[in-house]
């Protein structure tokens, strides 16, 4: 997940949220506009920086508005698909985002106290429609799939992954964002996705 936003508290505050709500999530911070330009396009100090799942937007950033963000994302055929949320702090800001017909998943105005936080990012998740799907492999491991149910993206129903221990197959949802594993109720560890679909 990739967060733009340029206020330190800000960034706390849904960083703290998130972590709380799901400790697998991972999130990469650009500062300002010019930032999430160069993040998405591995340039500067984000030459290894990772194709985000989803991308928090502020509309109110140094260097690069928002609004340019959002229109660059949406004209770019590689970026296009990555669903955005637009971060507010006015009913007035998303009118002007409409304006422009830029088409953001969702729009969610910025609280400001914690507990507040921790429920616009439950919204957000919910937006972002991610669903975990839990499997059991014969070899011990558990694995945990994030699925991302999007309509704008058709996929095969279904979709082979390797569980990253022993290899066994398994046939989990499509379209899988992530996947994780573990041993015996360890911790949580991040594993390549290696899929197939089905003939």
């Amino acid at each position: 997940m990739l967060l733009v936003e340029d206020n330190p508290g800000d960034v706390r505050l849904a960083q703290e949220a998130f972590v709380k709500l799901d400790e697998t999530i991972q999130i990469s911070v650009a500062t300002d506009g010019c930032e999430a330009m160069d993040y998405l396009h591995h340039r500067g100090k984000f030459t290894q920086s990772i194709r985000p799942d989803l991308i928090l937007l502020d509309l109110k950033l140094p260097k690069m508005d928002g609004r340019e963000v959002l229109e660059h994302i949406k004209n770019d055929n590689e970026l296009k698909a990555i669903p955005i949320v637009i971060l507010t702090t006015s009913d007035m800001e998303a009118e002007l985002v409409k304006s422009y017909d830029l088409k953001p998943n969702c729009y969610f105005k910025k609280p400001i106290q914690w507990d507040a936080y921790g429920e616009l990012v439950k919204k957000i998740l919910q937006c972002w429609r991610v669903s975990q799907h839990f499997v059991s492999c014969p070899c011990g491991a558990e694995l945990k799939v994030q699925l991302q149910n999007l309509e704008d993206f058709p996929a095969p129903d279904q979709t082979l992954i390797d569980c990253p221990k022993c290899g066994v197959r398994h046939s989990v949802p499509r379209p899988a964002l992530r996947l994780f594993y573990r041993d015996s109720g360890n911790d949580w560890h991040t594993a390549a996705i290696k899929v197939s679909s089905h003939a």
